[in-house]
């Protein structure tokens, strides 16, 4: 048995021939294979589909700042599934007994859920008063300064580690060291994600061509997925994902076997088309380059087929389930997303004549105007982006739409990018006064046309959060069925863009 490490990027490990390893693949987007050469044998993933976070911790980064001594660092893990979120913390005050001196004593430890800059509430206190730990978890070492925990799935402050996921996927959690001379924080450090949870396992060795043919060998045993297959020969190789629930998988967390031939028929494809479209049926156009795609002519694979049915939803269905997501918080009902795409019932639909002329970027505005105003995200972004001054609207709107980590780790300037939303205000104006009433709120209007913007420049691009989360609903909309009503990023939003079923 041996045990296998990734580096701080994005790796491929497989395990040995005849042994049973251990292999964690670290901070990155890692491929795990699934090895069936040798002997019968298991292997075990420690972090498959984890979300690696990391924070400096200092008084500089408080609100108000001050100049406390002080610093340290935080790391954390966020498993597949959200089941857990475990950290560790090392910083310079005395979490007990180090130091005979008070001033540099913590009275007490948080995660808190709010932007950098902002002084936000406590969701989950482990070390001193609100204490949300229940599991027994946290362990202090006071020798080193460091405290480790585990917060799980209903644990928290007047909330639960399920509820704070959007926040801590948009990097809006914050850990919080207190002190008698700094009751509201003396030393504090914003967890910035690492990467985007985006492993993958290789069963191409199976021969397992696609998401139906896998389910025979995945199952659960003891709260980890497994897939276990036996040759023709009667060797049986197992590879678990420990701590990964089997409901948490999808078709994108494989790479399947290739297909001979046409991985779908014209019929296959003509339904995931009307799936993601609300019922809409394939035009001349589209069925055009279905026929292509089928006779292999054009992309021929299943991963790369079902990727282009569902990037010819970026102008409706992409527009919808986006701006739905943000301004309320749950995508849309399946019954509301036909209404917002295509329904006999919504004179206004983004398939309607009324929309023809318009652009992604004025559907998402147009969207964002309807839902943010007077519509059912109001209240809601009001609550979030209504004190807040446009460019700090727009920092916070980037952050959480697009995410600065991912459009970082995408060669996006976020510097260059965030100036040049700022430097559209006038635009952004324009289009307020000219479409709606003098009467509605002029600065949530303004910050709605700026996050509709956003929005479909993100779906453009296809780059950011709530980019890759749509993706990953509408893959999963292309067989019928897809979680209606839910957290889009909290749900979709882990793992690449899946591009196989």
């Amino acid at each position: 048995m041996a045990t296998f490490t990734g580096t701080n990027g994005n790796d491929t490990l497989t395990g040995s021939t005849n042994l049973g390893d251990t292999l964690t693949g670290s901070i990155g987007n890692d491929t795990f294979v699934f090895g069936m050469a040798g002997a019968g044998h298991t292997d075990v993933v420690t972090d498959f589909g984890s979300m690696y976070f990391r924070a400096t911790i200092s008084g500089s980064q408080e609100t108000p700042a001050n100049n406390s001594p002080f610093t340290g660092t935080a790391t954390s893990v966020l498993r597949k599934g959200y089941q857990a979120y475990s950290f560790t913390a090392t910083m310079g005050m005395d979490l007990g007994g180090r130091t005979a001196a008070t001033n540099d004593d913590v009275t007490a430890s948080h995660f808190h859920a709010g932007p950098a800059g902002v002084a936000a509430g406590v969701v989950f206190g482990y070390f001193g008063a609100p204490n949300n730990e229940t599991s027994g978890n946290t362990v202090i070492d006071a020798s080193t300064g460091t405290v480790s925990g585990v917060w799980n799935t209903n644990e928290g402050n007047n909330t639960t580690l399920t509820a704070q996921i959007l926040n801590i996927l948009t990097n809006r959690l914050y850990i919080n060291f207190h002190s008698a001379a700094f009751p509201g924080g003396e030393i504090r450090g914003q967890m910035l994600a690492q990467d985007s949870g985006g492993d993958r396992i290789d069963i191409r060795a199976t021969g397992i061509t696609d998401w139906a043919g896998l389910q025979a060998a995945l199952s659960e045993v003891n709260g980890s997925a497994q897939i276990r297959t036996t040759t023709a020969g009667g060797q049986t190789y197992t590879l678990v994902l420990q701590d990964v629930p089997l409901s948490s998988l999808t078709a994108a967390d494989f790479i399947f076997a290739g297909r001979a031939g046409p991985s779908f028929t014209l019929a296959q494809l003509q339904t995931a088309y009307m799936n993601t479209h609300a019922g809409r049926a394939a035009g001349a156009e589209q069925n055009a380059v279905f026929a292509n795609l089928v006779s292999g002519s054009s992309i021929s694979s299943a991963d790369s087929v079902l990727r282009a049915v569902v990037d010819m939803a970026d102008n409706d269905a992409a527009v919808a389930v986006t701006s739905y997501a943000f301004f309320t918080g749950l995508t849309p009902s399946q019954l509301g997303l036909t209404y917002l795409v295509n329904s006999s019932l919504n004179a206004g639909d983004l398939n309607d004549p009324a929309y023809a002329q318009f652009n992604l970027s004025n559907r998402a505005i147009n969207m964002a105007e309807n839902l943010a105003v007077t519509g059912e995200g109001a209240a809601r972004f009001q609550a979030a982006y209504g004190a807040m001054t446009f460019s700090g609207a727009v920092d916070a709107v980037y952050d959480a739409i697009v995410g600065n980590a991912q459009a970082t780790a995408a060669g996006i300037n976020l510097t260059t990018a965030l100036n040049d939303i700022k430097g559209r205000q006038a635009a952004f104006q324009a289009i307020v006064t000219a479409t709606l009433p003098a009467t509605v709120n002029q600065d949530i209007a303004l910050k709605a046309v700026m996050a509709g913007y956003i929005l479909g420049e993100a779906i453009k691009a296809d780059v950011g959060l709530y980019a890759r989360a749509s993706d990953n609903f509408l893959v999963d909309l292309t067989d019928g069925g897809a979680a209606f009503g839910v957290n889009l990023v909290g749900v979709y939003g882990s793992g690449p863009v899946p591009v196989g079923v």
